[in-house]
């Protein structure tokens, strides 16, 4: 069976994001697998002597501790699946919920070769606001020179509608999707922007002001099928969803 994989931290688990996800794996008859990845250095760093942490909101000190860590995560575990019990009760999907301790992209390996969607979650971050003035942002889609842009684009099309927000197409050179004329009907509100290059440090300067979500085939970023990081999948205040 086909498998959509979430990739969770501990104590930044969005409602919003895990029910959307629940909603779009039962829309594309998908089993769920949501993937909690702990931190393995700060696990390590918690392990020291005299180890300190800062609470950003009140700047406070509190001793930091493995113990303290593990216990946390075991707790969130226990809410996530309370929330997947109720959220799948509402849209009937297959689920799993598992712990990796390492590297997301290690923790996907498990299971690879069913894995046709990938999303990784990501919090709002303070650093990149979104001007007060654009309340309409956009799920936005990579079109690379391959076969997975066509793929990838139904699914933000998809997307769009579900969440009733416009489309934003960003076409590499050499994209089969050039201008808005090339683009399939039905797509609903929709724009297209050209980039120039495909240096993913453009891209995140300014997208985070446009969109919240980026879709991107798997093999404009990984051309050799396998899951390792990339500039593009931790864009502050993006959700990032990969598409095989």
């Amino acid at each position: 069976m086909s498998r959509l994989v979430l990739t969770l931290q501990p104590g930044d688990i969005d409602p919003l994001k895990l029910e959307r996800c629940v909603r779009l794996a039962a829309e594309l008859g998908f089993e769920l697998e949501a993937l909690i990845i702990e931190d393995q250095d700060l696990l390590t760093i918690a392990g020291l002597p005299f180890c300190q942490e800062i609470i950003r909101h009140s700047a406070r000190c509190r001793q930091l501790s493995t113990h303290r860590l593990e216990n946390t995560t075991r707790q969130q575990l226990q809410d996530l699946q309370a929330q997947l019990r109720r959220l799948t009760r509402q849209s009937p999907v297959p689920w799993d919920l598992r712990i990796y301790r390492g590297r997301w992209f290690e923790g996907l390996m498990d299971g690879w070769s069913q894995t046709d969607l990938i999303v990784l979650a990501r919090g709002q971050s303070d650093f990149h606001p979104r001007p007060s003035h654009r309340v309409d942002t956009a799920i936005a889609v990579l079109s690379a020179p391959d076969g997975g842009s066509y793929r990838a684009l139904q699914l933000a099309a998809r997307l769009a509608r579900i969440q009733k927000q416009p489309l934003l197409v960003l076409a590499l050179p050499g994209s089969p999707y050039q201008s808005v004329q090339d683009l399939p009907s039905g797509l609903g509100r929709l724009r297209l922007e050209s980039v120039p290059d495909d240096n993913p440090q453009s891209i995140r300067r300014w997208l985070p002001a446009m969109a919240d979500t980026l879709i991107l085939p798997l093999t404009a970023i990984w051309p050799d099928g396998l899951p390792a990081p990339h500039a593009l999948l931790d864009i502050p205040g993006i959700q990032t969803i990969v598409v095989r």
